[in-house]
């Protein structure tokens, strides 16, 4: 079985496309997971020298379509670290992610001349940017912590960081064995890793779930590539606070916002799916698949009872082991039966590979979250 893989120019140089890739399955892998959507994935094809060479010039970031053999997308997202195989050599560039071109630090103004030593209120120094780094990687920006400074010496770390911290890592690996190919790996991950910029809101008092997370959203560094579809942002009224000046990156702040689940306790889920779509809904209470233990193939199904092939299988959704505890008395909730899954996390791998790694909604967390108490146990 092979899978269709499409690249792209990265979406803040433009939409052109680059190349379409038959992937042969056991060269390519994905997660998706039930807080993230599509989260990451792999994939892996033979080149000549001069395009391994063209991947590690220009391969980072560059966003990847995945779809299935009927041409469903069934992940999307970007190039995080390009490895190449060459002979003897392993080169690798990246995460990209790991780059920082928007830096601000964070320092707590101190004179230790002073009898005693006099420090004064954290403050930030102004974001600097380097534009040559966002014009190949987009922006990303990095907020510093660098502890009791003066003005000037957190100045001259700012901008240090800065210098080493533009541009992507490099790593090269020479061993004695020589391949007999040229491979070209692609570490691909989903857009929600692309909300890493410090969220702020100095407004004091309460909003609306849903309405956090749409501001959270919008306020993108990159506005003028990444924009996210909210139209699957789904209503939810629970009060949360809307004040945020903690330095927490956007990632966090959702997280912490879905958490807390809705004014009668039931799951939320969040992701960012095909197309930069941001999904925010309850999560579901009805059964989506259906395994048999006893299926030599191990087969996935729906409730219309077909097969569902094992890259199509999305996360959080209700599976049943449908022949386990068969003539045991059926519990009331899914959350209380002992053959339901929850699927966090669905792992696709090999040609015919599936993981599936379970949970299930936790209240006593949600309610913690809710009261601001989600580091108890």
């Amino acid at each position: 079985m092979s899978l269709p893989v499409s690249v792209y120019e990265p979406l803040w140089i433009g939409t052109r496309p680059l190349g379409d890739y038959t992937v042969a399955s056991e060269d390519y892998s994905h997660v998706k997971k039930a807080f993230g959507g599509y989260w990451s994935a792999k994939f892996e094809v033979e080149a000549g020298v001069a395009l391994a060479e063209e991947w590690l010039i220009s391969g980072l970031g560059r966003h990847v379509v995945v779809s299935n053999p009927a041409l469903d997308v069934i992940w999307e997202g970007f190039v995080d670290r390009v490895n190449v195989t060459i002979g003897a050599v392993r080169i690798g560039i990246g995460p990209l992610l790991q780059v920082a071109n928007r830096v601000t630090a964070v320092y707590t103004p101190s004179d230790p001349d002073a009898v005693p030593a006099v420090t004064g209120t954290t403050t930030p120094l102004a974001a600097i940017d380097d534009a040559d780094s966002q014009a190949l990687y987009g922006i990303l920006p990095k907020t510093i912590n660098v502890g009791p400074v003066s003005a000037a010496e957190a100045t001259v770390i700012q901008n240090s960081y800065l210098k080493r911290a533009k541009r992507p890592r490099t790593s090269q690996d020479w061993g004695s064995t020589k391949s007999v190919s040229i491979d070209v790996q692609a570490e691909c991950k989903g857009y929600v890793h692309w909300l890493n910029w410090t969220y702020e809101d100095e407004t004091e008092g309460t909003q609306d779930a849903d309405v956090k997370i749409k501001a959270v959203l919008a306020d993108t560094p990159n506005s003028a590539w990444l924009s996210f579809d909210t139209a699957h942002v789904d209503v939810n009224t629970l009060q949360v606070p809307q004040q945020e000046m903690s330095n927490r990156d956007a990632m966090t702040v959702i997280e912490d916002v879905v958490s807390r689940g809705d004014a009668s306790y039931n799951r939320w889920l969040f992701g960012i799916y095909a197309g930069r779509e941001a999904r925010y809904e309850q999560a579901p209470d009805n059964v989506e698949y259906y395994q048999r233990l006893a299926d030599p193939a191990l087969a996935v199904v729906t409730t219309g009872q077909g097969d569902v092939d094992p890259w199509d299988v999305e996360a959080g959704k209700w599976l049943i082991l449908s022949d386990l505890l068969v003539g045991e008395r059926e519990p009331a909730s899914l959350e209380e039966d002992l053959r339901a899954i929850f699927i966090e996390s669905a792992d696709y791998k090999d040609p015919w590979g599936l993981t599936i790694k379970g949970g299930m909604v936790d209240e006593v967390s949600q309610v913690l979250a809710q009261y601001g108490l989600s580091g108890m146990r």
